[in-house]
């Protein structure tokens, strides 16, 4: 019994979804000798849903060949449901259909059916190759699934396959992405043959685990064995400079880029990583080269890079820019701009900020709402930032902290204790952050009440 879900593809199922629109179906030139090719030739999925069904009403015979093709055509439309339904018609599905079918939903990020397909596999005792595994344990690092993840590693070393580059890095990658950065060292180490992809992998496990020092050892091992850096290594760099602050490297990097390649994804990370180690006159030397490749990343790196090294004027200008061309601006670019306005007390900015969001029916999720009313606090209109953050239906410390920030800033020290009280009462633990924002509003209250004491004794 094979792992189905559903029925096995029929013309009847295809010919629906084929007929969906009401444009007229395009007409293939048909040769029974080359399906394959007409399947390859497909570039949309109406297309691909046609030359499927014509196929089945000339009768043809779907091969293990054949499905494993519409299996991986229909996963790259991110139609799983489909991919499924193509393996489900296979009387005897070979091991490359299997591996092509538990692709599919690593492809289209239904990490949990992989899994599901992967136990299934081992149920109807289909043998494992280095593709069924590599395949298992990617599913399982997009899952953040340690406990299958564990599993599988356990499997793989019973049958004695840790040692194969493609599973080894995979896992590298799984381990990596749980945080378990030591036991990824650890299966790197015992991997005999290291490929590009497998340093790359171990380079960004380190860079993401806050370990930057080990991921510039690894990238001067790597030249040590004669092996050059390339895109991927560069950009799973990124993180681990920005976190050192150093210019120095920062320039390094930059000239190693500059003689091999800088594409709009590497400049934009260089830009990240100068602002980082405050040298955003370098960052923006790099923007202004950009003009004409610059993408919406491009723009919020550089807008959120002035605003994160206290250039908050500069964000701001920038942000008119991005307005003046008519760009539209990602949350990230928001957030900074507001971070902006808050810093220099811009309400006005801030307002056309807000605006500006409610015009472009940007979603007001918790962290631009937090940062609206942190904003609108921090410019003195608090009753806007009380409305803000008394209509919010999940509330973290960052919005709780600015509320009371705002309310003393502004002086209201009994209102701002009240929230205190409220967040307290909420079984909120206050940060740093929060105690400090409490502090002014506890000296201002103090002076009040000494205040009426000297009044009655006078």
């Amino acid at each position: 019994m094979f792992f189905r879900f559903g029925d096995p593809l029929s013309y009847s199922s295809v010919a629906t979804a084929a007929v969906g629109s009401a444009k007229p179906a395009l007409c293939f030139p048909y040769d029974y000798s080359n399906v394959s090719q007409i399947i390859r030739s497909c570039t949309s999925l109406r297309s691909l849903l046609q030359a499927h069904a014509r196929s089945l009403t000339r009768g043809s015979q779907f091969n293990d060949s054949l499905c494993t093709l519409l299996v991986n055509s229909y996963s790259s439309f991110g139609r799983s449901d489909l991919s499924l339904s193509v393996f489900n018609s296979s009387s005897q599905p070979s091991i490359r259909l299997w591996n092509t079918m538990l692709r599919a939903y690593t492809v289209t990020g239904e990490h949990a059916e992989a899994i599901r397909f992967y136990h299934s596999m081992l149920q109807q005792c289909v043998n494992p190759d280095k593709y069924t595994f590599t395949f298992a344990v990617k599913a399982c690092a997009g899952a953040l699934d340690f406990e299958n993840g564990s599993l599988i590693h356990d499997e793989i070393k019973r049958r004695n396959r840790q040692e194969d580059v493609y599973i080894g890095t995979a896992l590298v990658d799984m381990y990596s992405k749980l945080g378990m950065v030591e036991t990824a060292s650890q299966v790197f180490d015992s991997i005999p043959r290291w490929d590009i992809v497998t340093w790359n992998a171990m380079i960004a496990g380190f860079s993401l685990n806050n370990q930057p020092h080990r991921a510039l050892d690894l990238l001067g091992k790597m030249f040590s064995v004669g092996l050059i850096p390339n895109l991927v290594t560069i950009l799973n760099l990124f993180p681990a400079v920005c976190e050192l602050c150093s210019a120095l490297l920062c320039r390094s990097l930059h000239g190693f880029i500059t003689r091999r390649f800088l594409l709009p994804a590497v400049a934009n990370g260089l830009i990240d990583a100068y602002c980082k180690c405050g040298r955003s006159q370098a960052a923006r030397q790099i923007f202004d080269q950009m003009e004409g490749s610059r993408d919406d990343i491009s723009w919020a790196t550089m807008i959120s890079g002035y605003a994160y090294d206290g250039h908050f004027i500069e964000a701001l200008k920038l942000f008119d820019d991005t307005k003046r061309q008519n760009l539209r601006l990602n949350q990230v670019s928001v957030l900074s701009a507001l971070s902006a306005a808050a810093e220099t007390g811009d309400l006005q900015k801030g307002v056309e900020i807000h605006t500006y969001m409610v015009e472009e029916d940007m979603d007001l999720d918790i962290l631009l709402t937090t940062m609206l009313a942190t904003m609108y606090a921090k410019c003195g209109d608090v009753e806007k930032a009380k409305l803000l953050f008394d209509g919010m239906l999940q509330k973290d410390i960052v919005a709780w902290s600015a509320m009371i920030s705002g309310f003393a800033q502004s002086g209201q020290p009994k209102e701002a204790l009240c929230i205190f009280g409220e967040m307290l009462s909420k079984s909120i633990t206050p940060n740093s952050v929060t105690l400090v924002s409490i502090l002014p509003a506890c000296a201002d209250l103090l002076d009040l009440i000494l205040g009426g004491v000297f009044t009655v004794l006078h």
